[in-house]
């Protein structure tokens, strides 16, 4: 019994040792093993320590872009305000205008009918006509010259040389 038990002990370790075989065969020896780990452990930690360097100049970077843009965006705020204040004032001188506009038509509307109502002056002197009354306050826009009419050749139209005056 000793026997077949130490028989079936021997046929365990040799299916062990078979085994064991195969794996050295395949993966090599235990040291071996551990320096190939060794090795992959080095390139790991290398490549980690490049992407953290990477990583830390594209933050840096980032960061440098969002101090930019806060600078921006400050430009931005103040060039915002300052339009806000010249807005202010402009919508203040429109004000101001249209006032002074209705107040000034308000004394021509009240001279043109003192005018009309008044036909024989008291001077003695001739009535306003209509080339003699106030223009009403607009924006007047030039007419054209007939010579820019023309183009760049005065005598195009004609067939003679216009004298400008």
């Amino acid at each position: 019994m000793r026997l077949d038990h130490l028989s079936a002990r021997v046929e365990k370790f040799g299916a062990y040792s078979s085994a064991l075989e195969d794996f050295v065969d395949e993966h090599g020896t235990v040291s071996e093993l551990f320096d190939r780990i060794d090795e992959d452990v080095t390139d790991l930690e290398t490549r980690i320590d490049g992407t953290n360097e990477e990583l830390s100049a594209e933050i840096d970077d980032v960061r440098e872009n969002a101090d930019d843009l806060a600078t921006e965006i400050e430009h931005v705020r103040d060039d915002v305000g300052s339009m806000r204040e010249e807005i202010a004032t402009l919508t203040s001188e429109v004000r101001e205008l249209r006032s002074m506009r209705e107040s000034l038509a308000a004394v021509l509307a009240g001279q043109d009918a003192s005018d009309e109502s008044d036909p024989v002056s008291t001077s003695g002197g001739p009535t306003p006509t209509a080339a003699h009354s106030r223009r009403p306050i607009s924006t007047r826009t030039k007419t054209p010259s007939p010579r820019r009419s023309l183009g760049s050749n005065p005598t195009r139209a004609t067939g003679r040389r216009r004298l400008a005056f």
